[in-house]
């Protein structure tokens, strides 16, 4: 979802360019994005196709946050041994939990907290590879 995230940003911050906006503007304002409804889902389309066409969608699994049982047991153990955020635990053990490969995430603290426990790469690190198997 991050990478997402991060393709909408980009696609946002282009059609203001587009549109004659000024850098610094956009810069302050980067977290309140306007896109119409349309110009996400032609964001979520072109990283959907995107992923299909580089056979990468075999290796990404949509996991839900459901918080019960081992989850949560592993959360509370994260929690008690490690400086992760008690939120940010919840992360990392449905991670662990759901036997994922990779943590996404742009939050640079929960990035380096959650490596001794589960790789953890930015979302630009994700997208660079995606791009990088297509060459």
């Amino acid at each position: 979802m991050e990478a997402l995230d991060v393709e909408q940003e980009h696609a946002w911050f282009l059609t203001r360019l587009q549109a004659g906006e000024h850098t610094e503007r956009l810069l302050a304002r980067r977290r309140r994005r306007d896109l119409t409804l349309d110009e996400l889902r032609d964001v979520f389309r072109r990283f959907m196709t995107t992923l299909v066409e580089r056979d990468l969608e075999r290796h990404i699994q949509w996991i839900p946050l459901t918080l019960r049982g081992k989850e949560l047991d592993e959360a509370m153990v994260l929690a008690g041994e490690s400086n992760i955020s008690a939120p940010d635990c919840l992360h990392v053990a449905t991670a662990l939990q759901a036997g994922c490969d990779v943590l996404v995430t742009s939050d640079d603290g929960l990035r380096d907290a959650a490596r001794p426990h589960i790789p953890a790469v930015k979302p630009e690190e994700l997208l660079a590879a995606i791009h990088a198997k297509r060459e």
